[in-house]
């Protein structure tokens, strides 16, 4: 008998998934939260850019936030659930925007801006 297998949990690093399908270890990678951090994952394998992925973090605040306020909320990822609501539109006026500091609101701050259609410099200390 040949029942499917299929692995979910923590996989969702890229380049272990496809060396367990590869391998013939299982037959497909379940990506649940991983896809919550970033929708368009199948999308950037698809294309062969998996280093574009953003990837889930495992901090669970997906679920945490699930049953203490009811919605899912991700860290990594702040437009989940809110993709319509916050929806980056291109600007009417292309602007130069200057980000100071690149962590984790300052990357997403740059990321927007970009999207949006703005030319972007991100400055860092480091």
């Amino acid at each position: 008998m040949n029942i499917p297998i299929l692995a979910g949990g923590r996989m969702q690093d890229y380049d272990l998934a496809a060396a367990a399908v590869e391998a013939g270890e299982v037959d497909a990678v379940g990506l649940g939260r991983p896809s919550l951090a970033d929708p368009d994952y199948p999308n950037k394998v698809f294309a062969g850019t998996p280093e574009k992925i953003r990837p889930c973090i495992s901090c669970q605040n997906c679920i945490k936030a699930l049953f203490d306020i009811g919605s899912i909320q991700c860290s990594v990822n702040p437009n989940v659930t809110q993709e319509f609501s916050y929806a980056l539109h291109p600007a009417l006026q292309k602007k130069r925007v200057m980000v100071v500091g690149g962590g984790v609101s300052g990357m997403e701050a740059a990321r927007s801006a970009k999207l949006r259609g703005h030319d972007v410099e991100l400055f860092e200390a480091e």
